[in-house]
């Protein structure tokens, strides 16, 4: 995950959200984590996640890492 300040994004906000296609970039706020910025589709299969349970042998090894 990519920590970047606050103005960062501000400055160049084209290429964060190309990056963000690949990884999630987390923006930090007067030096603490403050938001997370994702991709929409990995935002929709978090969401999907949020709405179902799972035994933890029954996660894939991504969404295990990701955790």
């Amino acid at each position: 995950m990519t920590k970047i300040t606050s103005a960062e994004p501000q400055e160049s906000f084209g290429r964060y959200l190309t990056e963000a296609h690949n990884q999630p970039a987390m923006i930090i706020n007067h030096g603490n984590d403050d938001l997370v910025l994702i991709s929409a589709e990995k935002y929709a299969s978090l969401r999907q996640l949020d709405q179902q349970a799972f035994y933890a042998h029954e996660l894939g090894t991504e969404v295990l890492n990701e955790m």
